[in-house]
């Protein structure tokens, strides 16, 4: 038998473990997950975040690895649990390493939680409490860390572990800043998917574009495989779903519906083009 369990710790990390037998401290939001809100599980989400100071009103988040977009939330404490959240940022399915999230200076206690949650409800929009539910790992608990917060600027007399981490954190957050910049805007393509196509079926971009697909399933459920990129994406009917890559090959590239949608599923496909 195969036992998987989650660990977690103050300024710690959150992954997959193998076979043991740790169990982690009770931390639920304050006052319980309304029924609207329950956890819902991803497959394998991953959440690293460090003890660390608030520089310019933002909190560094380590990694990030879900099955589906998610927002990382940053909750205040509420004795020891997590209370209301001072800050959140919507990031896209897959890796996502060292970013800023943005919080409210004025409402952050001396320890924090983040906390992934899902983009369930209207996408690109934070519904919590409500739509947007704490993600849950494998027992069914909320994926989150929690850390503390090191005074800014560090006092005189403190640790030179302290000291080291808000120039470790300084870096960081100026090298997030100067990619930021540096970045050009994301090309962004509307697409609907239905029986038996992707509309537009053929897509052009350039090579080095950061490419966000937001795509609308208008009648039963599809899915969108593009292997080259590393692209695989449940369509919910009704909903539309952004699908973020940066295209750094060219080339033609086809993509197709991952979930059968009936009599014509095998021939629901399109091409992505990539150009110098």
């Amino acid at each position: 038998m195969r036992l998987r369990l989650w660990l977690t710790g103050i300024g710690g990390i959150l992954i997959m473990a193998g076979a043991g037998c740790v169990k982690s401290p009770a931390l639920t939001p304050a006052g319980g997950v309304p029924p609207a809100s329950a956890p819902q599980p991803l497959s394998q989400p991953v959440l690293e975040v460090k003890d660390q100071a608030v520089i310019n009103d933002q909190v560094v988040v380590e990694r990030v690895v879900s099955a589906a977009s998610v927002w990382v939330a940053i909750h205040r404490m509420a004795g020891n649990q997590a209370g209301e959240a001072v800050g959140q940022l919507l990031v896209s399915a897959g890796e996502t390493k060292t970013f800023a999230v943005p919080v409210q200076k004025s409402k952050i206690t001396d320890e924090l939680t983040a906390m992934l949650h899902t983009d369930r409800g209207v996408v690109g929009t934070w519904e919590f409490p409500g739509a947007d539910a704490p993600v849950a790992g494998p027992d069914g608990k909320p994926v989150m860390v929690k850390f503390r917060i090191i005074k800014s600027p560090v006092p005189a007399g403190a640790s030179s572990r302290d000291q080291a981490r808000q120039v470790k954190l300084e870096a960081k957050l100026d090298a997030i800043a100067e990619a930021a910049t540096a970045s050009p805007a994301p090309v962004v393509i509307m697409m609907e998917a239905k029986q038996w196509e992707f509309v537009p079926a053929i897509v052009r971009v350039k090579k080095g574009a950061r490419v966000q697909l937001k795509i609308k399933s208008v009648d039963v459920n599809h899915g969108l495989g593009l292997p080259e990129f590393n692209v695989r994406a449940q369509l919910a009917v009704g909903k539309t779903t952004t699908v973020s890559f940066t295209a750094d090959q060219t080339g033609s590239f086809p993509f197709f519906c991952t979930v059968y949608c009936g009599e014509k599923h095998g021939e629901m496909r399109g091409m992505l083009i990539v150009e110098e």
